[in-house]
């Protein structure tokens, strides 16, 4: 493996990060059992020529950037700053461990569009320019966020972004208090009546959409009562609510009540964005149903990577020492083209001879391979090295 590796790396330009003079640098290697981190170069002359003569079997740089990025300890480093970073592989995508390699690059795939899509550009506002997308290598994504602003975020501010983004935002206040009747006692003093509705919808930021998902759930729950089909939609409401059956079905009875006016107090919601309130349906529980609803929106990132200013993140350009593959660098045109199983390949289809541990077979470079355990079998050299790296074969040792 170090000698493909090696080929590799003698042919390939390094794709470097902005600053990369400034990044503390970390690798991991074939015959090593430690991570050799805490390195700085002052060229790229040398970054490739560290990396064309040790081999590593995984590259990586700091997302921070430092004044002294070789120094040995975080104080004497001297921090400046830190790309923000959204990290999305199968780990956090419920299910994802008990579907085959291919399919969880898919499901893992089509999660990450939405994370940038919907969150990182439409909700956070980032141009998408400044997003730089990459394939781990392995099983899952990462986007890389360089815009000023977010390059000078300390690790709370950055936590409340992948809160939010995670759909564990703090809503207590997401609810809006308005005035809706007041007037004149006849002793002559004032008085109002408070009420509360959602935030307009069409505001264009996470408050906006989430009282549109609000909207919509309710809209699915009004064309179930009109449709006759009220066990189901006490169903949803009990799913999403926690309230139980009868309790559901009671809160029906009080959305389809009519006020003074004669309108549906469901149908004030939706078109009004108006709340109304009785013993236990009040303030409380209209978040604590938004909040349901919010987790629903959410996407998948993991927080703790996000949140650190200090963390490692693999070398786009490198190989990903578990699979072979390449670490790839994409714009949001290629993402949605991009097969992993076929354009992160790295090595070529000239025949190598493995062993195989297991019986197994597997999809890669547009076909299917076959391993028998005990058995010796051609492979070509990228389903060959992806065996290997697995653990699921050896080269024969005669």
């Amino acid at each position: 493996m170090t000698k493909r590796f090696g080929t590799y790396y003698q042919g390939t330009k390094l794709d470097l990060p902005r600053r990369y003079t400034k990044r503390e640098w970390a690798f991991l290697y074939f015959d090593k059992s430690f991570m050799n981190r805490h390195l700085g170069f002052d060229g790229r002359s040398k970054i490739e020529e560290y990396v064309r003569t040790y081999v590593p079997r995984h590259a990586y740089y700091s997302t921070a950037f430092y004044e002294t990025p070789s120094a040995r300890t975080m104080v004497e480093k001297g921090w400046q700053g830190a790309t923000l970073i959204f990290d999305l592989d199968a780990d956090h995508i419920e299910g994802a461990s008990e579907i085959g390699y291919e399919e969880m690059l898919k499901v893992v795939k089509k999660e990450f569009i939405k994370l940038v899509d919907m969150w990182l550009v439409k909700k956070l506002g980032v141009d998408i320019e400044n997003i730089q997308m990459v394939f781990s290598g392995g099983r899952g994504y990462h986007a890389h966020i360089e815009e000023k602003d977010a390059l000078e975020l300390n690790a709370f501010e950055r936590r409340e972004i992948v809160d939010l983004v995670t759909g564990k935002a703090d809503l207590t206040n997401f609810l809006e208090e308005v005035t809706f009747h007041s007037g004149t006692r006849m002793d002559g003093r004032g008085y109002k009546s408070q009420t509360f509705i959602l935030p307009d919808s069409n505001i264009g930021n996470w408050r906006g959409d989430l009282s549109k998902e609000t909207i919509k759930w309710f809209k699915n729950i009004d064309i179930l009562l009109k449709d006759d089909m009220r066990e189901q939609a006490a169903e949803g409401l009990s799913l999403l609510t926690d309230k139980n059956e009868q309790e559901a079905l009671e809160f029906l009875d009080f959305l389809e009540q009519p006020d003074n006016a004669g309108n549906r107090r469901i149908d004030r919601l939706i078109n009004d964005n108006r709340l109304d309130f009785q013993k236990g349906l009040g303030q409380k529980f209209w978040t604590r149903l938004a909040e349901r609803l919010f987790v629903r929106m959410a996407g998948e990132a993991d927080e703790p990577v996000t949140a650190d200013t200090k963390r490692l993140i693999r070398l786009p350009s490198s190989l990903h020492g578990k699979t072979g593959f390449r670490v790839t660098k994409l714009t949001r045109d290629e993402l949605d083209r991009f097969d992993p199983l076929t354009d992160a390949l790295a090595f070529g289809d000239d025949p190598v001879e493995v062993e195989a541990h297991v019986d197994a077979t597997f999809d890669l470079g547009g076909h299917e391979h076959t391993l028998t355990a005990e058995r010796r079998t051609a492979l070509p050299e990228y389903a060959a090295t992806f065996a290997l790296l697995r653990g699921m074969a050896q080269i024969p040792l005669d």
